[in-house]
């Protein structure tokens, strides 16, 4: 643990010291959490016995939750280093929607 912290730090400095264990492992950073909540509503219209037609309504991202992004990880920028530059995925989509079957 120290060993790996004083070579960030080194790095962060931009001074080149040999270090052991320069690979990280999987999911050693994690970022902040993800929340979506999705939905949709139909009713279908029956007017023959094999035909009809389908309203839908779907909302994507219902909540309009912001979900941020990842932290910056270039360690050569020190201004931008840690920071969260915005956000992964989109914002509230809403769509109607009709469909004949037949």
């Amino acid at each position: 643990m120290r060993i790996r912290l004083f070579a960030i730090i080194i790095l962060a400095l931009g001074l080149f010291v040999p270090v052991f264990g320069r690979n990280v492992g999987r999911n050693t950073l994690i970022g902040p959490g993800v929340f979506n909540l999705d939905g949709s509503l139909l009713k279908n219209f029956y007017f023959l016995e094999s035909k009809y037609l389908q309203f839908r309504f779907e909302a994507f991202n219902a909540l309009n939750h912001p979900n941020w992004g990842n932290p910056s990880v270039n360690i050569t920028n020190a201004n931008s280093f840690g920071t969260i530059g915005g956000t992964r995925g989109n914002m509230r989509q809403l769509q109607l929607a009709l469909k004949l079957v037949f």
